[in-house]
């Protein structure tokens, strides 16, 4: 906290991607306490010394995500743009204008999205519009693409397991949806992803990848106590745990400081 301070008006951008990498470690352990807002505030002002008219636009995704000004206006054009006049996003953005747009827009962005989706042959494309799809924070339309991630008619069985993945572990809305997903449909998901070990891996570890408080503890706890059978899973369900307890006993050390630093910091 105090190197953050000691930064000061220090603009170079090696030295704050190496900040906003450590940040988004506080992000995760914050996104379940009544702070979070405020962090959000804090980061929208920091974010502000980059993303502004004619700057690099480096850290746009981080930026939307926390809804600086200038980073959800930027991508809401180019992606409003695309959606309506056809015109092409640039590619070294384009993954990024996507995951905005969807994360900032409705029914009608998210619709747009899943049917390029599906047209599209591409793979390097359809990873990214793959990507965006799980960035929604409308709870209706995150259920509607997990419930989709289990029919083969609407996403591949080989990306089941990505889809909800990208749901718990990314999205601070989805945690919870994806979880409560998973708890309801676990057999199913299971019977699609032992195809593959390295998915049974992959959804164990990524559901539990966003949980930092005591409550997420014990839901976890009780889950796999009622699949006991892990598989693949045993060693990503052992660290997830040990994680989640490693989150409690840090925010437990550190959360009056930085709630205290937040506070100052946005004075």
């Amino acid at each position: 906290m105090r190197l953050l301070t000691a930064l000061g008006d220090d603009t170079s951008s090696l030295t704050w991607s190496l900040v906003y990498d450590n940040l988004e470690y506080i992000d995760k352990v914050l996104s379940s306490q009544e702070i979070y807002s405020q962090f959000r505030a804090y980061m929208r002002r920091s974010y502000g010394r980059f993303l502004q008219p004619g700057k690099k636009v480096s850290y746009l995704r981080s930026g939307c995500k926390v809804g600086q000004k200038y980073a959800v206006e930027y991508t809401n054009g180019l992606f409003q743009s695309w959606m309506l006049n056809g015109t092409n996003v640039d590619g070294d953005i384009r993954s990024t204008v996507y995951y905005c747009g969807v994360m900032n827009g409705g029914d009608e962005e998210w619709q747009f999205v899943y049917d390029n989706f599906m047209k599209s042959n591409d793979p390097a494309e359809r990873s990214k519009l793959q990507s965006a799809l799980s960035a929604s924070q409308k709870p209706w339309i995150i259920n509607k693409w997990l419930e989709y991630s289990l029919d083969a008619t609407k996403v591949r069985t080989q990306d089941t397991v990505s889809v909800i993945g990208a749901v718990a572990a990314n999205n601070p809305v989805g945690k919870y949806i994806a979880w409560n997903f998973a708890v309801d449909n676990w057999l199913k998901i299971m019977d699609i992803a032992e195809e593959n070990n390295f998915h049974v891996a992959q959804v164990t570890s990524r559901l539990t990848s966003q949980f930092t408080t005591p409550f997420d503890l014990e839901q976890v706890e009780a889950m796999w106590k009622r699949y006991p059978e892990a598989g693949a899973g045993a060693n990503a369900r052992k660290q997830g745990i040990e994680k989640i307890k490693t989150d409690i006993l840090w925010l437990e050390k550190n959360y009056d400081t930085i709630k205290k630093w937040i506070k100052v910091s946005l004075e």
